[in-house]
């Protein structure tokens, strides 16, 4: 199925997931957005305890002339004895009107 694009365990979730299951039912919904809430929150609280990171910006213009933004940053984590990079992807969010005030307030609001 070309859903699973090579992924093993997705490839067998979606062989063994009934037909009729799907998950578009507003409470369905809401739950996936609090999950999504919660790791989004626990990453955000990872970047501002690190030592130093770096926010990575791309913007890409669709049919609809609606900027289409992502968010990601690049930061050092500290083990026991190590420091490692992590980069993550935070969010991904739209203007209709992209300005760098626009574009940096959403910046500045989702890392803090």
């Amino acid at each position: 199925m070309r859903l699973s694009c090579g992924d093993t365990n997705l490839k067998e979730h979606v062989e063994n997931t009934p037909l009729n299951a799907e998950y578009f039912s507003p409470e369905i919904q809401d739950n996936i957005k609090i999950c999504g809430n919660i790791i989004q929150d626990d990453l955000v609280k990872k970047i501002n305890d690190a030592k130093c990171f770096a926010v990575l910006v791309d913007c890409s213009t669709d049919i609809s002339v609606t900027e289409q933004v992502s968010l990601c940053v690049r930061h050092v984590t500290q083990g026991d004895r190590s420091f490692s990079l992590r980069e993550d992807f935070l969010e991904l969010f739209s203007f209709k009107t992209a300005t760098g005030r626009n574009i940096g307030n959403h910046i500045l609001n989702a890392v803090s």
